[in-house]
């Protein structure tokens, strides 16, 4: 935001400051010498963009609660200033750490790969070791990173209001729609999906018969497929279900495009199923990065369909 100070008459923004410095360098980053310059064409960061939301612009009505202290010295979100957000992270979860360092060795460790099946705390890009920054002898180590969880002010909260409540419901109700439409692409007649739901496997996978389609009425997303069978005795191991077509809402996928592994040398059956059986029904198997990147999924689906509260 540019709140504006008025000095010697004249309106001045720190924020807007704040942007000329981090663009010192120019929006593409440093570069390196000609004998890096292959390391440089695999960049996956090419670009930064840096922005300063207008003070008249509108916001949302939807607060949350400051976290309480969560670092072992006492420190609390007043005392961070580099506020990051992650896709992965879910709905409520951000990265914080006291100072937004702009080094390269910072910017680089940021860019790394989420690692399926990995908590957010272990993930490498919010390890602590912050010996590589170009300023660790002055951070001296001070410069970590936190995860924390953000909750929604609730009635007994200071400044509550009750509209905070629909601006919440409005709010996933979007982002649902959003991902929705993000699925929309993944989903292909004869691939796999997983599809979400309350048994204690969290999800089922289907077969899709049909492409995605845009219901007249209601405007959502839905899609036609066949639940696959679990092969008993053998975990990972499905079967296709010779059953009637269902309906789904796309809302409800975890993961249009499932990557499943066939029988093989390498990708055996487990000896303790019916391997006889599994081979005439040809059997696959469900890769296990997909199958943690699924239960993650799941996790955020559920924030947005039931946001957890503090006292359940």
């Amino acid at each position: 935001m540019a709140p504006l100070t008025m000095i010697d008459g004249v309106p001045f923004s720190a924020a807007v400051e704040c942007k000329k410095m981090m663009e010192i360098n120019g929006t593409e980053g440093a570069k390196s010498v000609v004998k890096y310059e292959k390391r440089e064409s695999n960049r996956k960061v090419r670009k930064y963009h840096y922005w300063v939301r207008q003070a008249d612009e509108e916001l949302s009505g939807l607060k949350y609660k400051p976290p309480k202290a969560f670092s072992n010295e006492g420190k609390g979100i007043k005392d961070m200033h580099h506020v990051y957000c992650h896709p992965k992270l879910g709905l409520g979860l951000l990265a914080v750490r006291p100072i937004p360092c702009h080094c390269q060795a910072c910017k680089t460790q940021l860019s790394k790969d989420w690692i399926t099946g990995v908590e957010p705390h272990d993930q490498p890009m919010f390890q602590n070791d912050d010996t590589s920054c170009k300023y660790h002898k002055i951070f001296q180590g001070s410069n970590k990173w936190y995860i924390i969880q953000m909750d929604q002010k609730e009635e007994k909260d200071p400044g509550y209001d009750p509209y905070m409540d629909d601006e919440a419901d409005h709010f996933r109700a979007e982002l649902q729609e959003y991902v929705a439409d993000l699925t929309v692409p993944l989903i292909k007649k004869g691939g796999i999906g997983a599809v979400a739901t309350d048994n204690t496997d969290g999800y089922y996978l289907v077969r899709w018969t049909g492409n995605p389609y845009a219901d007249q009425v209601t405007n959502d997303w839905l899609c036609k497929g066949i639940y696959l069978n679990k092969v008993p005795l053998a975990p990972f191991w499905y079967t296709q279900d010779e059953g009637t077509a269902k309906l789904f809402d796309v809302r409800h996928v975890v993961l249009g495009q499932v990557k499943m592994e066939k029988i093989s040398s390498t990708n055996p059956l487990p000896n303790a199923c019916n391997k006889k059986s599994a081979k005439q029904k040809k059997a696959l198997k469900i890769d296990e990065d997909d199958h943690e990147l699924i239960l993650e999924e799941i996790i955020t689906k559920a924030t947005l369909e039931n946001p957890v509260k503090d006292d359940e």
